[in-house]
């Protein structure tokens, strides 16, 4: 079954032995160790919708957050076994779209984790990453569209990269993923686009 961040999402923690397993053999692991390369993490999100409204309607909170700290682990499964690299994101809410309970308020901190990262296996670095899905980075800014998840008590972030929508230094979006609701964001001005998130979660001040 496909791991999707859609509304249907359960657990991604718990799900990172499933995305890990076949990405690559023992032999494969061993010759990216020597060559220093990462491994791929292969994930099937569900589709988004394809309109920036509907996306939000659909999420249960939306946020602009500004990327302060970036911490590797190795996750484990249930039984406690290794279970791959993931990367904890400490971020800091700059601006509070669609609001939830559990979404802290403006300027408040919590933590999103990712599949991917780094560990240090018999003296070398092993890294992964997820394919299509470029890593955050420190001090970015990000719009994020979130689900919140009971098992882990953390929010997750719906649909992967469609999810995901950065800032660059002139304010304008740089949407992580490709599919039809991320492309139509490309280059919007950053007040143009939180504008319409608000009138999307009728949040307009």
């Amino acid at each position: 079954m496909p791991l999707g961040m859609g509304p249907t999402v359960t657990n991604v923690i718990a799900s990172i032995a499933v995305c890990i397993v076949g990405i690559v053999g023992r032999d494969g692991l061993a010759a990216a160790q020597s060559a220093g390369s990462v491994l791929p993490i292969f994930v099937d999100y569900d589709t988004p919708p394809a309109q920036i409204d509907q996306l939000t309607a659909v999420a249960d909170a939306v946020a602009v957050v500004r990327i302060e700290a970036i911490r590797f682990r190795s996750a484990v499964d249930q039984k406690g076994a290794p279970a791959g690299n993931v990367t904890d994101y400490d971020v800091r809410v700059v601006d509070n779209i669609k609001l939830h309970p559990m979404l802290p308020p403006n300027q408040g901190t919590f933590t999103i984790t990712r599949l991917g990262g780094q560990r240090t296996e018999n003296g070398k670095v092993v890294r992964s990453a997820e394919v299509g899905f470029e890593e955050f980075v420190e001090n970015g800014e990000y719009a994020l569209f979130l689900s919140w998840n009971k098992q882990t008590n953390q929010f997750n972030i719906m649909y992967g990269p469609n999810g995901c929508y950065q800032f660059d230094a002139e304010g304008k979006v740089k949407p992580l993923g490709r599919a039809d609701v991320a492309s139509k964001q490309q280059g919007k001005g950053r007040g143009t686009f939180l504008h319409e998130l608000r009138v999307a979660s009728s949040e307009v001040p």
